[in-house]
C-alpha cells in the first residue's frame, strides 16, 4: 500500500486558473497551431499575387471552415506573395469587415516594410507576416492590401473569412 502511494506522485500540468474567471486553461499550444487558410485575391486590378495564406494558432473543426479568432488573444497572419514591381515605401493596410461596415483594423501599422523584407523586389517570393491582437470589435473578414507608397497601386491583396467570439 505505501508502495502505491509513493509510485501515485501528481502528474505536472499546463493548467491555470485564469485571472477574470473561475476556469482552468491550458498552455498548451492548441492543437489547431497553424493552418493554410482560404483565401480571396481582391476584386480589381493588383500588380502581384498572394500565394498562400497561414493563421496561427487556427482553431476550428474542418479544413474548410473559417478560423475562430477570440478576444485579446495574439494570431500571426503570414501571406506568401509575388509582386510585379519593386517598392522602396510599400503600405500596409489591414481593413476588417463586420457584414455592414469596413474599417481599418485598430493597432496596425501602415508601414509594410515592418511585416515583409524592403525594399519589394519585383518578381521575388516574399512573405508578409502581420502579428495581430484581437480587440473587442467583432469581424468575419479581414482583408491584407499592400500598395506602392501612399496613392500607389495595390502590390498584392487578399482577404480571408474569420468567425470571431469574445
Amino acid at each position: 500500500m505505501l508502495l502505491a502511494l509513493l509510485q501515485a506522485r501528481p502528474t505536472p500540468t499546463n493548467l491555470r486558473l485564469r485571472s477574470d474567471e473561475s476556469d482552468y486553461v491550458s498552455d498548451e499550444p492548441s492543437s489547431y497551431s497553424s493552418a493554410q487558410v482560404p483565401f480571396t485575391p481582391c476584386k480589381g486590378h493588383s500588380f502581384g499575387e498572394v500565394s498562400s495564406m497561414e493563421i496561427s494558432p487556427c482553431e476550428r473543426n474542418l479544413s474548410s471552415d473559417p478560423c475562430t479568432f477570440r478576444h485579446g488573444v495574439n494570431y500571426t497572419i503570414s501571406l506568401g506573395f509575388v509582386s510585379h514591381r519593386n517598392s522602396s515605401l510599400p503600405r500596409s493596410s489591414v481593413v476588417a469587415q463586420d457584414g455592414t461596415q469596413s474599417y481599418a483594423y485598430s493597432g496596425q501599422s501602415f508601414n509594410a516594410c515592418r511585416y515583409s523584407h524592403c525594399p519589394i523586389v519585383a518578381e521575388q517570393a516574399s512573405t508578409y507576416v502581420y502579428q495581430f491582437h484581437t480587440l473587442r470589435s467583432s469581424f468575419n473578414y479581414l482583408t491584407f492590401n499592400v500598395s506602392d507608397n501612399f496613392e500607389g497601386p495595390s502590390l498584392f491583396c487578399a482577404g480571408t473569412a474569420v468567425r470571431f467570439e469574445l
